[in-house]
């Protein structure tokens, strides 16, 4: 039935664009099994990843015939994970073009979606140091092109030397973002200062916190009503950093970001208090989720049908994120119940 797509060369061409359009899905469904809480390493390295690298040979086995005819028109397909998996099929080809194609003029002139793409191809691309190949990127004037330089070089833990300082003052701030995930002092300050979007707040945050940066703990601990922030102090704080949390779920502009953050802290004195936000109209089901990962309590039992009333806060005081997306609401009466009788089982 393979016939007709036969190619002169004997390529089963149909079957080989059935190995980049599974590639393509595998690679997103490897991308959020990496943020997936259901999923070990090893499940994923088993499952998902081992299945792309089966496509990824097959695309292989076609070389080189496959680079002209199917990889390099997916890097023009505006689909940031087929340009993704095309890359890494074509870096594992062993093609000596690829990587200064694609570190050159596939980086260059790509639109966003493919960019974005080629760079995370390249910045997990084990295959030498290609440093060099990246360095006239970050002296040019375009911006976004200095911006997916610096992401590669960050992915891989290398230094881009002097000029580090001068894009840390760019105008552009994909770059500086860049140079925030590489913890350079004046992108940091512009990133903790809110000179940058929110998104830079987050890296700054990873990128200091790493480090042990104490003016990004100060930092945390000034904007709870960040989720990442509240995280963050609920997981390495103690019990002062737990006291803050608490204190803050007075504040209706950060008492999500607070009962998320308690979530993190596993302590019996931060579920006593998701514990009293149960019956809450907008952040209860944050609560319970909150207290349930800090109790173990299975939610699914105690599910209620209801809707959150976002009527019962001011407009502006309700946080930017959907705290309510896909949680569940628990009777309270059971919730606490249950809390009455297992509570002496925790540590405080």
């Amino acid at each position: 039935m393979h016939a007709a797509n036969r190619h002169e060369d004997g390529i089963l061409w149909d079957m080989v664009e059935e190995h980049l359009d599974e590639a393509e899905f595998l690679w997103l469904l490897w991308e959020r099994g990496l943020d997936s809480p259901c999923l070990t390493v090893s499940e994923l390295a088993s499952g998902t990843e081992a299945r792309l690298f089966a496509h990824m040979e097959g695309l292989v086995l076609a070389a080189p015939a496959v680079i002209e005819r199917l990889l390099l028109p997916a890097l023009r397909d505006h689909q940031r994970d087929r340009a993704a998996a095309a890359s890494w099929a074509w870096l594992s080809t062993g093609d000596s073009r690829a990587l200064p194609t694609l570190c050159g003029p596939i980086l260059r002139d790509c639109a966003p979606p493919e960019r974005r793409g080629v760079v995370r191809a390249l910045g997990l691309w084990d295959g030498g140091d290609f440093r060099s190949l990246l360095e006239p990127a970050l002296s040019c004037s375009n911006g976004a092109l200095q911006a997916a330089a610096l992401t590669i070089m960050v992915a891989h833990g290398w230094s881009p030397g002097p000029i580090i300082a001068e894009l840390a003052e760019s105008r552009d701030n994909e770059v500086v973002m860049a140079c925030v995930e590489l913890a350079v002092p004046a992108a940091m300050t512009a990133a903790l200062t809110g000179e940058l979007e929110e998104r830079g707040f987050e890296l700054a945050l990873r990128a200091g916190l790493m480090r042990r940066m104490p003016r990004v703990w100060t930092a945390a601990l000034a904007r709870l009503e960040r989720r990442g922030a509240a995280a963050a102090v609920g997981a390495l704080g103690g019990e002062r950093e737990v006291s803050a949390l608490m204190a803050a779920l007075g504040d209706p502009r950060r008492r999500a970001s607070a009962l998320f953050g308690l979530g993190f802290t596993g302590r019996r004195t931060a579920a006593d208090a998701c514990a009293a936000w149960i019956d809450d109209s907008v952040c209860g089901a944050l609560a319970a989720d909150a207290f349930a990962a800090i109790t173990g309590f299975e939610l699914e039992p105690a599910r209620v049908e209801r809707a959150r009333a976002e009527e019962e806060v001011e407009e502006e005081e309700i946080p930017e994120e959907d705290v309510d997306a896909g949680l569940v609401w628990v009777d309270p009466g059971t919730l606490r119940e249950w809390w009455k009788a297992e509570r002496r089982r925790f540590d405080p």
